[in-house]
């Protein structure tokens, strides 16, 4: 009879509850298969998932628990792929074509525990020290410090949900927004190896959600911890702020224009104060290289003596503000589709989640997204709509001249699932449906053609 009751329970069970408990069966179970060191990190990160949703208490529409399962699946799969891959490189990503930034971070870690160094490894890196905090355990493994990484990573699809939900009051809107942010490659990928990426992300839509609230405390939080993960990403939280704030002053004004100018000059002036009031801290911060931290001219830099032929280099050096144009609008459709399945002469998840599947994934969100930009810009019925979008083209903006790197985008990805989400299920006016599908269509067609 009790079996006959579990069988009738297992069968009325929906399919998405089934298919969320195969994904944690199978996810715990390759942990222990593959590496069974990570078995105490991966119950102890669920202790820490489970207290961080205790006190935040933002799971409602989607669970961190679930979410940390999924990128578990891909994580361990990345570092098994990896170590098979490269054995000398011990399941991280690698230092073909130079040390990948989770080489470095591990090759910090393991001064302690083991002799894995690579040459371009510096004396000491915050997000070693903010993960040595959040894991202060013996490590064996790098699968170690990836499944404590995945804390970060299990509550971005979280606070996904949660501002869109805050932006649009629709609850449709707001699971399909972290729907989408969850089968993104690109966040896949970067979420699921040893980098600080996914954290700012997280934390920077976690501050924005809690702005919007008015809970300020933690708002504070999360941009304090953000600024120590890497001061100059603090800029993709206050523009997004400083937006919002000018809406909000202009719309106390009768006049529009006069409203939006006095907020700017307000604003503007306002920052500049606190900027240079706080100018010697972050100059500390930033062992006193600003703009290493906050306008990446280093960077530039170095990609003119990498290689002055990339189409990146090639925009860098357009006249203005053809250059700033035309990198805002790289970095929003940035990755472009490319045959590319390996890295150097091994086949590698980095190539293969970040320049075939990602570009497949923005294919499909790209025509929502347009229809909404349409919709907000020519025709808003819905303030935060125009909003939103202009906090797409802000960040894209920043990502093109302020940090100029390719994975940076991570930041970027979880706007425009929300921007992409209200396009599906939001009615717009044909027009603008058919001139949004009618752009994607070209871009499509245009990189199809152009792939390499």
């Amino acid at each position: 009879m009790k079996l006959n009751e579990s069988t009738y329970r297992i069968a009325t069970m929906p399919q998405d509850t089934i298919n969320r408990f195969i994904i944690v069966l199978i996810a715990s179970m390759l942990v222990v298969i593959v590496d069974y060191t990570s078995l105490f990190s991966y119950v102890y990160t669920l202790i820490l998932i489970m207290l961080v949703n205790r006190i935040t208490k933002e799971a409602n529409g989607i669970s961190p628990f679930w979410a940390f399962h999924f990128y578990l699946l891909f994580a361990v799969l990345f570092y098994a792929w990896q170590k098979l891959a490269v054995p000398a490189d011990l399941g991280l990503s690698g230092q073909i074509n130079g040390a990948a930034d989770d080489t470095i971070y591990y090759s910090v870690f393991s001064l302690k525990v083991k002799p894995y160094f690579c040459s371009w490894a510096g004396d000491s890196y915050t997000f070693v020290d903010f993960l040595e905090f959040i894991y202060p355990f013996k490590i064996y493994t790098p699968l170690n410090i990836v499944i404590a990484n995945l804390l970060g990573t299990a509550f971005l699809p979280v606070y996904t949900y949660s501002l869109s939900l805050e932006l649009f009051k629709s609850r449709q809107i707001a699971k399909r927004s972290a729907v989408l942010l969850l089968a993104c490659p690109f966040i896949i990928y970067y979420g699921c190896i040893i980098l600080r990426d996914i954290w700012v992300v997280t934390l920077v839509i976690a501050s924005l959600y809690y702005f919007l609230k008015r809970k300020y405390m933690p708002f504070i939080i999360a941009i304090s911890i953000l600024a120590f993960l890497r001061l100059g990403s603090v800029i993709f939280i206050v523009a997004p702020v400083f937006l919002y704030l000018i809406y909000e002053f202009q719309s106390k004004f009768k006049n529009r224009v006069a409203g939006i100018l006095i907020s700017i000059s307000f604003l503007g002036a306002f920052a500049t104060i606190c900027f240079i009031a706080l100018f010697p801290y972050i100059q500390e911060l930033t062992n006193g290289k600003l703009e290493d931290g906050l306008i990446r001219q280093s960077f530039m830099i170095k990609l003119l003596q990498m290689d002055s032929n990339t189409f990146l280099v090639k925009l860098l050096v357009l006249p203005f503000p053809m250059n700033v144009l035309s990198l805002t609008a790289f970095f929003m459709l940035n990755p472009f589709l490319s045959l590319t399945f390996s890295l150097e002469t091994v086949l590698h998840p980095l190539p293969i989640f970040t320049k075939v599947l990602t570009p497949i994934f923005l294919f499909t969100i790209l025509p929502a997204m347009f229809r909404s930009m349409l919709q907000g810009i020519f025709s808003p019925s819905c303030k935060n709509l125009r909003l939103l979008i202009w906090m797409v083209i802000i960040i894209a903006f920043l990502l093109g001249t302020i940090s100029l790197q390719i994975r940076h985008k991570t930041v970027l990805i979880p706007f425009m699932c929300i921007l992409s989400a209200y396009g599906m299920f939001t009615p717009v006016r044909s027009i603008y449906s058919t001139l949004g599908n009618t752009m994607a269509v070209i871009i499509i067609l245009l990189e199809i053609l152009l792939v390499k």
